[in-house]
């Protein structure tokens, strides 16, 4: 990754240890979230990216070494503090009992709001905004137990808009989503990003679409960094091979020029619809 100065790093990781109990995730790891930019975290199931992200919103303490926020340890920090800041939607939030949508993200706001701070324009028109951006301005009375999967998805997302933090970390936010919904989100997202100058820093599984929308990457693998840089930098063939034990083509999107991975089928089709035949 591009070497960038200390003020446009608000959040990073030293000498970072997670895990749960006696079984060690992540170990020693050194990363620096480059302020107004869009990330991705990639890597194998298992590799600790859940693990990472719930640390740097200070859902998860560290084993040892420091997250820090602005310089401090952000465990030092009060919690409010943080969470006008820091924004976090977890993979498969649980959703409470027979919560309207706009009771959801209206839930955004609650970092806003002082000991004696009450509801006023501004938190009525954060979460409008959320609801619009998310395309859930008619469903805003429905119970969020009665939504599809995708409609639940986009619903947690706009509390996560609706709590307008600086830093918006996002754990598989494609989650549920057909293709459609997908380069919804993220075109959201991405918008989000440039409107707002949000920094942004996601998990996400598909390896083309983390090229597409992400400026830089970050690979987990065997407890630490694999890789960090650009998707030019990072997604190769031998990446692929490496950390993911996959065959695959990598080219250039002709739009984007982003890298596009094409797995190579592990097995013959062919042969096994031959054999197949064969056995019949």
């Amino acid at each position: 990754m591009p070497k960038r100065s200390a003020e446009t790093v608000r959040l990073k990781t030293e000498k970072v240890h997670l895990g749960y109990g006696d079984f060690p995730i992540i170990e020693g790891l050194d990363l620096q979230i480059p302020q107004g930019k869009i990330g991705a975290i990639v890597g194998p199931n298992g590799c600790g990216k859940s693990t990472l992200l719930k640390a740097l919103a200070r859902l998860l303490p560290v084993q040892s070494g420091s997250i820090l926020l602005d310089g401090q340890a952000i465990s030092s920090l009060p919690t409010r503090s943080v969470a006008k800041i820091v924004g976090i939607l977890p993979q498969s939030p649980s959703t409470p009992e027979s919560i309207s949508v706009e009771e959801l993200v209206a839930r955004g706001r609650h970092p806003h709001h002082g000991m004696f701070g009450g509801w006023d324009h501004t938190d009525d028109t954060a979460v409008e905004e959320a609801l619009r951006l998310t395309g859930l301005s008619d469903l805003a009375t429905r119970a969020v137990d009665t939504l599809s999967g995708g409609q639940r998805q986009r619903a947690w997302i706009a509390l996560s808009l609706a709590q307008h933090t600086d830093i918006l970390l996002l754990d598989e936010p494609t989650t549920y989503l057909d293709m459609t919904y997908q380069l919804e989100v993220l075109d959201l997202l991405a918008e989000l990003n440039i409107s707002r100058g949000t920094t942004i820093l996601m998990v996400l599984h598909d390896l083309n679409l983390a090229s597409r929308y992400a400026d830089w990457i970050l690979a987990l693998k065997d407890g630490g960094a694999a890789a960090v840089g650009s998707p030019s930098q990072v997604i190769t063939e031998d990446f692929v091979r490496s950390v993911f034990r996959l065959d695959s083509r990598v080219t250039r999107d002709p739009d984007t020029g982003t890298p596009v991975v094409t797995p190579l089928a592990q097995h013959s089709l062919a042969a096994l619809r031959a054999k197949a035949d064969g056995a019949a």
